[in-house]
C-alpha cells in the first residue's frame, strides 16, 4: 500500500460523508429482507446505492487530478479517516 498524501479538513469530510453514506444504503439492503419485497423500495435503494458510487468514483478522480496522483482503473483507494492520509493499494490480478 502507497501513501500518496495527505488531504485537508474539507476534503476529508467529504469523502467521510460519501463513505459512510454508500455503507449504509448496503448494510441496510443486505439486512432488510423487506426491502426485496418491497418493489419500489428496492429500486430506489439500488438508484442510491448507484448515486453514492458514482458520487465516490467521482470525488476520487477529482481529488487525484487536484494532486496529480496517478492510478490504474482497479487500483484500490484508502483513507484514514482520523488522519486524513490517502493511500493506493494495487488491485490482485486474478489472470495470472
Amino acid at each position: 500500500m502507497k501513501k500518496l498524501g495527505i488531504l485537508d479538513y474539507q476534503e476529508n469530510e467529504s469523502i467521510r460523508l460519501i463513505f459512510y453514506r454508500k455503507k449504509a444504503l448496503e448494510e441496510l439492503f443486505a439486512s432488510s429482507k423487506r426491502i426485496k419485497e418491497d418493489g419500489e423500495l428496492f429500486e430506489r435503494i439500488i438508484q442510491e446505492m448507484a448515486k453514492s458510487k458514482y458520487e465516490m468514483e467521482r470525488w476520487w478522480l477529482d481529488i487525484s487530478q487536484k494532486y496529480s496522483w496517478s492510478f490504474e482503473k482497479d487500483d484500490i483507494w484508502n483513507v484514514n479517516f482520523e488522519t486524513s492520509e490517502i493511500f493506493l493499494d494495487k488491485a490482485i490480478n486474478m489472470d495470472s
